[in-house]
């Protein structure tokens, strides 16, 4: 798959587990590898097809009916395109601008507007549509939990 070709140095590819990282979470490298993995810009076109297959696969592996010739490889995939497009707590999909692969791409633009803005209209729309698209990625990938105004303060 090509979400995976260079998964580490020596492209060993760790067992398939629903709640690990292939990555080894106790080095630096390994968490850096494994943030490179959330904003891979390439999650912003995955086709509802792909989404479904990967759901599907996942839930054969849960109920341990997985077909002959499922790779570790093949599961890892599946686990990041679910993980990129579904919300874990709500299980909503999440809009394509709004995913966190497409933090990088979205705010480049934004942040060279804001530092080559010379006058005060172009500063003030610059701050907002970054606010706004800041506020849109935040809501978009919120904790799932819904929390009173009694419960914040």
């Amino acid at each position: 798959q090509h979400f995976r070709k260079s998964m580490n140095e020596s492209n060993k590819i760790p067992p398939f587990t629903l709640n690990g990282s292939p990555y080894d979470q106790s080095t630096y490298v390994g968490r850096f590898q494994g943030f490179l993995d959330v904003i891979d810009p390439r999650c912003l076109f995955i086709s509802d097809k792909e989404l479904d297959d990967s759901i599907g696969l996942l839930e054969k592996f849960k109920t341990n009916q997985l077909p002959k010739g499922v790779t570790d490889e093949q599961l890892w995939h599946a686990r990041k395109v679910r993980d990129a497009v579904v919300h874990p707590a709500t299980g909503e999909h999440i809009f394509p601008l709004f995913r966190m692969a497409a933090f990088v791409p979205i705010n480049v633009p934004l942040v060279a507007g804001m530092l080559g803005s010379t006058g005060i209209a172009g500063t003030l729309f610059w701050q907002w549509a970054n606010q706004s698209y800041n506020s849109a990625l935040n809501y978009a990938n919120r904790s799932g939990s819904d929390i009173s105004m009694e419960e914040i303060g």
